[in-house]
């Protein structure tokens, strides 16, 4: 999958959203679940920011 998140591929906008999207998708992808509302809206916030190729604080 390295070459997916390598910015030379795709750019630096497709390197973040997809190494975000695999991060999420490595670890337990039922984990939004538990979450409150805000917790998931902070998650979608920020993978919407990633997508409209702005950046916010969270990672």
């Amino acid at each position: 999958m390295e070459e997916f998140i390598d910015p030379k591929w795709k750019g630096d906008l497709t390197a973040k959203v997809f190494s975000f999207g695999f991060k999420f998708l490595n670890e337990d992808n039922g984990m939004l679940d538990p979450l409150s509302r805000r917790d998931k809206e902070r998650f979608f916030d920020y993978f919407c920011a990633l997508l409209e190729g702005k950046e916010s604080g969270a990672s």
